[in-house]
């Protein structure tokens, strides 16, 4: 069974992406967190968007899992999709976050597949925080070790354009898929893209 981990900095858009793949694979959306302290705690459809997608930076703070199953043309595939904490470029000042951006570090060596997201609309409105250090090092690591999709977010804003023109410079090596979690573009490529690398 693989693995597809998708990780980005702080409100690029991973809780919602993940959300809507689930609903586009036809998951039987239950997210499993599993706590530092070991706990498992399930967050069920009705619930997870309201609960678990916020505009305030840093809300997921455990990777949370969906678990995936289908059919594809010769086989059934099963994989887990794997939402995790924003990274940032710096040492954040909140014990609990840098916890949670080492955690989704951690993960990143046994991830079969990774989806790296941008948020092409705060790129884009000249905010060059939405592409630090360590989305460049991501880059690299992911281009060389893992199969590797960079998932430009929040397509359907004004500036998102913008932003899709710089992340195709800053990352020339990568397969880039532009996408509005609002709209459903370019969902389904991701989705096609998910099946062929797992």
């Amino acid at each position: 069974m693989g693995t597809c981990l998708v990780v980005g900095g702080p409100n690029s858009g991973k809780t919602s992406l993940v959300l809507s793949l689930a609903n586009l694979f036809g998951a039987e959306l239950v997210i499993r967190t599993v706590t530092s302290a070991g706990k498992a705690v399930a967050w069920e459809s009705s619930r997870a968007r309201c609960e678990l997608v916020s505009a305030h930076p840093h809300t997921t703070l455990e990777a949370q899992t969906i678990r995936v199953t289908v059919r594809t043309v010769k086989a059934w595939k099963e994989f887990d999709l794997v939402d995790t904490a924003g990274l940032v470029s710096y040492i954040h000042h909140d014990e609990a976050i840098r916890r949670a951006m080492a955690q989704t570090v951690a993960l990143l060596s046994s991830a079969d597949l990774v989806l790296h997201l941008v948020d092409a609309a705060t790129l884009g409105s000249g905010l060059s925080e939405a592409v630090g250090p360590i989305d460049l090092e991501l880059a690299s690591y992911c281009h060389d070790h893992r199969s590797y999709l960079v998932v430009a977010t929040k397509m359907d804003l004004a500036t998102a354009p913008r932003g899709l023109a710089r992340i195709r410079q800053l990352f020339p090596e990568g397969h880039i898929v532009p996408v509005s979690v609002v709209t459903g573009q370019g969902l389904k490529v991701v989705k096609s893209y998910i099946i062929r690398a797992l």
